[in-house]
């Protein structure tokens, strides 16, 4: 039913930041809700891992390759026209979902930008929304013209914000049912990358939660 699109690595340096990773991953795999895993895989190391779960949900989109989410949208934009998509980071896993909600995206232009409960299931940034968003569902496709504006990574400060005011832009109707559809971040680790970078907050756009 849903064809998630994210990315999968190996920490390295800390196995309780490698092990929250997996579980992700994992987790997904075991979502009946989840069709099909679309992965952009950072090395050889990663595609070892993965191959050793023999998941035939699991589906190789390149190794070596930090994608943008030009990348990520687009490949859901180009191979998968009629299936419900959903960019994710890679520590975010599907907790829950109201089904019905789904039949929204059977209208042209919808997006789902939602936002995430932690691991404890807690939900400050929803309680205390302030604009963060690590999933966007849609059925494919969309307007390209989205991708030329969306060349960055993840996981720097403001990415969604840009990705959001980009869909915006290009007339995409924009919801936000993050009670209805449930994310949930694995992240209790707290380890981050050095010297994130804050994406202009120039282009930012904010989407309170909703029920639809």
């Amino acid at each position: 039913m849903i064809n998630l699109i994210t990315t999968f690595y190996i920490n390295s340096t800390n196995q309780y930041r490698n092990n929250e990773l997996k579980e992700s991953l994992n987790l997904n795999l075991q979502n009946p809700l989840i069709e099909k895993i679309h992965l952009y895989l950072d090395d050889e190391i990663a595609l070892e891992y993965v191959k050793g779960l023999k998941n035939n949900k699991i589906y190789i989109i390149g190794v070596g390759k930090k994608p943008l989410y030009s990348d990520l949208f687009g490949y859901g934009i180009n191979n998968l026209n009629g299936k419900i998509c959903l960019v994710s980071n890679a520590d975010i896993f599907l907790y829950e979902c109201n089904i019905g909600i789904l039949n929204k995206l059977n209208e042209p232009g919808v997006v789902f930008a939602l936002t995430r409960y932690e691991y404890n299931l807690s939900c400050p940034l929803i309680k205390d929304y302030g604009g963060s968003h690590d999933c966007f569902m849609f059925k494919s496709p969309l307007n390209k013209e989205l991708l030329q504006h969306i060349q960055h990574v993840q996981h720097h400060w403001n990415s969604e914000g840009v990705v959001l005011f980009e869909l915006n832009r290009i007339g995409a109707k924009l919801y936000n049912p993050c009670h209805q559809i449930k994310i949930v971040h694995l992240h209790a680790s707290n380890v981050r990358e050095p010297n994130r970078l804050t994406y202009s907050d120039e282009r930012r756009f904010l989407l309170p939660p909703c029920t639809l």
